[in-house]
């Protein structure tokens, strides 16, 4: 746990592996993303798909 006390979670840059999605599943609405490194490391389709994933919640 960082500074935020929060997990680091690891995906590709094109892809959201199916662990990190489980865990997103399991986060509260309430919990807080941070998505670090621009497109070139994370793509925009995969920064919408967390982003997705968050609010349906």
């Amino acid at each position: 746990m960082g500074r935020f006390w929060a997990p680091l979670l690891l995906v590709k840059q094109d892809s959201l592996p199916a662990e990190t999605s489980a865990f997103i599943d399991n986060l509260s609405a309430n919990d807080e993303c941070f998505v670090l490194g621009g497109t070139n490391s994370v793509n925009e389709s995969v920064r919408l798909t967390i982003l997705a994933r968050l609010l349906a919640q």
